[in-house]
């Protein structure tokens, strides 16, 4: 059974610039909105890799949950996001494409769960 790929990409928080590997497939045609550029070996050396729970502990980045409609439904998924970009990402991110469906939405959820 074949995995999901996952490539590295890297960002920028608090003045530095991280790496993260995430999902190719889910981030490719609007990783630059979301403020992530692909990264390749030589570019990460050097430079911290979070996990993604990491990320989020240390609120380099948000999740944003964006709405697509799939068929006549509309589904919902949680994607990352560093947090000086999330108002410009939730303005740009409608009619985009996400897995290959019309992005109808993009929100940051009001309530916050500690812990």
């Amino acid at each position: 059974m074949a995995g999901v790929r996952r490539i590295t990409y890297t960002f920028s928080y608090g003045g530095s610039t991280y790496g993260i590997k995430l999902p190719e497939s889910y981030y490719n045609s609007i990783d630059s909105k979301l403020g992530f550029s692909k990264a390749s070996a030589s570019e990460i050396k050097g430079k911290f890799v979070l996990t993604k729970q990491q990320a989020l502990r240390n609120g380099a980045l948000l999740e944003l949950t964006i709405l697509y409609k799939k068929g006549t439904r509309l589904q919902r998924s949680k994607i990352l996001c560093p947090p000086s970009r999330v108002q410009e990402a939730i303005q740009s991110l409608e009619n985009d494409e996400y897995r290959g469906y019309k992005i109808h939405s993009a929100y940051f959820g009001q309530q916050r769960r500690l812990g």
